[in-house]
């Protein structure tokens, strides 16, 4: 598990464990790096009541996708087509589903109980549209769902955050050069015990965050987007000039990467906010369509959006 810095693809952080640990606990370790000022985005496998909550209390605004079945009514419409929305807290509600219950077997007849739960959090939420075009000329459309902690629409326009969601691919980006291009397709892991395969995966870990320096030093000395620069001509010119001077090997790297770069391409999928994403007045809201397992964009809005 990864938290990877959207811009340059480095990384911020990192947890290893068991696959049994699952991502929201391996993700729980990683709160303690999110600072005020940083944006985390996160996919809608991530979200949970007490995550939510590590990760919000760490300073960082929170961008995630939510799953169809999490309920955020209505509380208020705002002027570009999100709305305010409360999330109560699972424990307090279950706790006031247990007093009606209570109230009921004994036939007590007190006034339901109505309000906001002890512990809700305020969130802004905002659907949007994603058509995705594949290569076979077929396209689909699929409505996406936001929660976030950035609740003043004239600071962070729905639009907006619809866009930014794309740089989530991020991270998946990086895991590919990892496993792809540093380690090799199809290529496991050589230790046969459980502490040496963490030794060996930090190894890796390592090695990808030395590369990705010298993209974000060259990226930033010539005034480029560090996905411009190809992470195999670094990682290839690494290797080739392993045994020269640190000074030498960093110049060649460079002049490698500025000699190589990766084309721009035109974008295939265009987030945008959907025509009607709120009802008028506040209320319940009704689910949206289910949306597909898996279906992210290029993280860089100026260069294009991808899959």
């Amino acid at each position: 598990m990864a938290l990877a810095a959207c811009g340059t693809r480095g990384l911020i952080a990192a947890a290893a464990g068991p696959h049994a640990a699952g991502e929201q606990t391996l993700a729980a370790g990683l709160t303690g790096h999110l600072r005020a000022g940083m944006l985390l985005l996160a996919d809608r496998g991530f979200y949970s009541w007490s995550l939510w909550h590590a990760a919000s209390a760490a300073g960082a605004h929170l961008l995630w996708r939510a799953k169809s079945s999490l309920h955020l009514p209505v509380i208020r419409p705002l002027p570009d087509g999100s709305w305010i929305s409360r999330i109560d807290d699972p424990y307090q509600k279950q706790l006031r589903l247990n007093r009606k219950f209570k109230d009921r077997a004994r036939g007590r007849s007190r006034p339901a109980e109505a309000g906001p739960l002890p512990g809700a959090a305020t969130v802004r939420v905002i659907e949007f549209t994603v058509t995705a075009a594949g290569d076979d000329g077929t396209t689909r459309t699929e409505r996406y769902r936001m929660v976030t902690t950035l609740l003043d629409p004239r600071a962070a326009p729905a639009a907006e955050l619809a866009a930014a969601y794309a740089r989530r691919w991020a991270v998946e980006t990086c895991f590919a050069e990892l496993k792809a291009r540093l380690r090799g397709p199809g290529r496991v892991l050589r230790s046969r015990t459980p502490d040496l395969a963490l030794q060996e995966t930090w190894a890796y870990l390592a090695v990808y965050q030395a590369v990705r320096a010298v993209i974000a030093r060259t990226s930033a000395g010539h005034g480029l987007d560090p996905a411009r620069l190809s992470f195999t001509t670094a990682l290839n010119t690494a290797r080739a000039v392993a045994g020269l001077r640190p000074a030498t090997a960093l110049a060649s790297a460079e002049a490698a990467l500025l000699a190589d770069p990766v084309p721009e391409r035109p974008g295939r999928t265009r987030p945008a906010p959907s025509a009607s994403p709120a009802p008028p007045t506040p209320g319940p809201r009704r689910r949206p369509p289910t949306t597909p397992r898996d279906l992210h964009h290029h993280p860089h809005p100026a260069n294009r959006n991808s899959r």
